[in-house]
């Protein structure tokens, strides 16, 4: 099974460790070794919900950016108050892809890394990669 990335960030990201793959297997284990899953540690309590140990949070910030208690008008355009914070996770978001994926490239050839025409600066060719999820992260993937 494989998948088509078509965030430009995540294609670049993603790009050039898949031909690398030996870089690939030394962030995966630096990752493993430093990280592991991330989940609670203990019983806390967030927006009046009770979570219990290891649970893993996921946020819905496209909810949050609409919601009329926060925004007087939540469905007006304006530009995105989450820019610089995407600028700054897109680290957090590659190694959340190697930490909880392998990850093989479709064939033998190494990924296209060629600039395709656009403002946002997209590959030529999408990248198309070959994921399953780590037997290790199973448990915690299958509670998402």
């Amino acid at each position: 099974m494989y998948t088509t990335f078509r965030l430009v960030i995540a294609e670049w990201a993603m790009s050039l460790p898949l031909n690398h793959p030996v870089v690939l297997k030394k962030a995966r284990a630096k990752l493993d070794y430093h990280v592991g899953p991330h989940e609670s540690s203990d019983y806390c309590t967030i927006g009046g919900y009770d979570v219990p140990p290891s649970t893993m949070l996921i946020v819905n910030a496209w909810t949050i950016h609409r919601d009329a208690k926060l925004w007087e008008d939540p469905e007006r355009r304006r530009s995105c108050p989450g820019a610089g914070l995407a600028n700054r996770v897109m680290g957090l978001a590659l190694a959340t892809l190697i930490q909880c994926f392998e990850w093989e490239r479709i064939s033998e050839e190494e990924v296209d890394v060629t600039e395709g025409n656009g403002l946002t600066m997209p590959k030529v060719k999408p990248l198309e990669a070959m994921c399953k999820a780590r037997e290790r992260m199973l448990n915690v993937l299958s509670k998402l």
